[in-house]
């Protein structure tokens, strides 16, 4: 059960963290779907699969400083990520 105690800094991190890799996972599914129309081997495949492979990278950095995040907050308040505002 949630309380209703403001939310923490750390929290807020967490929560600003946990939407950005959200977001970062969308952005490499719309990108993979995009390069599977693109002829194999073309300049534009191989700079699409680039953009991904980088965004990929950012993923697992959002990741690991989430879990770092995670790891200093207060397993008692009871919230989750989703009673965070965001």
């Amino acid at each position: 059960m949630a309380t209703n105690e403001p939310e923490t800094q750390v929290e807020r991190t967490l929560r600003s963290d946990s939407d950005s890799l959200l977001e970062a996972v969308k952005e490499i599914r719309d990108l993979e779907r995009a390069k599977r129309g693109q002829k194999l081997s073309s300049p534009e495949f191989h700079e699409t699969a680039e953009v991904i492979t980088d965004k990929s990278r950012r993923v697992f950095e959002i990741a690991r400083d989430e879990e770092a995040v995670g790891n200093d907050l207060d397993p008692a308040s009871g919230k989750t990520t989703e009673d965070l505002d965001g």
